[in-house]
């Protein structure tokens, strides 16, 4: 079992992460990570976010506009409740489920229950989970997403130079063993190159498709 930090978490609130989208040479769009603080239940908790917009100028090809939500306890790190609201071309749902400790339950809002496991992730919070953990070669996480529960195996890599419009960063790799896994490219690898200091700033994350990668690379970051 991995242990993080909570003490100087490296993101707090009014965090957001901007991030343009490619496949490619093709400039898919734009991507936006954000952190607020929230109560949930009478818990501090940071609400997550994630938000992908696509490129208005192929709009007559396809259009997205797709938010996640995770609200995450602050002092335990656990994730209490997950929110999709997925707008593609002519396709729309909304769809949300809950982390029931109580009765080990995950428990989606068309009432469809699934075991909980410990120290489980969802698709979200498992980007600033990474941003806690003390770096090692490798180590275990779970992760929740899509009615399907993956154990997986992380493999870091330090000292790896990765160049971000006119700036080359300092980074450590976090590849986790996610061949064939469906929410992760089902034809290959998530890749995640985090800033190699103290905020550990996802500067580009890959994700191999059935051809070539989708990639986003960090384009500014603001404060409010």
């Amino acid at each position: 079992m991995i242990i993080f930090i909570i003490v100087g978490l490296p993101f707090n609130n009014g965090e957001k992460l901007i991030y343009d989208v490619s496949y490619g040479p093709l400039y898919a769009g734009l991507m936006e990570m954000s952190v607020k603080d929230t109560v949930y239940n009478g818990i501090d908790c940071f609400k997550f976010s994630s938000v992908l917009s696509s490129n208005k100028d192929l709009s007559w090809l396809f259009k997205v506009h797709d938010t996640i939500f995770s609200i995450v306890g602050k002092k335990s790190f656990k994730p209490y409740k997950v929110e999709k609201h997925i707008h593609e071309t002519n396709y729309r749902q909304i769809s949300s489920y809950f982390f029931d400790y109580k009765n080990e339950l995950i428990v989606y809002s068309d009432t469809v229950r699934y075991p909980l496991p410990d120290n489980v992730h969802d698709i979200v919070s498992i980007n600033y989970y990474f941003r806690t953990v003390k770096l090692k070669d490798s180590f275990n996480i779970t992760v929740h997403a899509d009615e399907e529960t993956e154990f997986l195996r992380v493999l870091t890599r330090k000292n790896v130079k990765i160049k971000v419009g006119k700036k080359t960063y300092k980074t450590v790799e976090f590849k986790p063993n996610v061949k064939g896994k469906g929410k992760f490219g089902k034809a290959g690898s998530l890749i995640v190159y985090l800033t190699q200091d103290s905020l550990r700033i996802p500067v580009l994350i890959k994700t191999r498709m059935f051809i070539g990668f989708l990639e986003a690379r960090l384009k500014f970051i603001k404060h409010e």
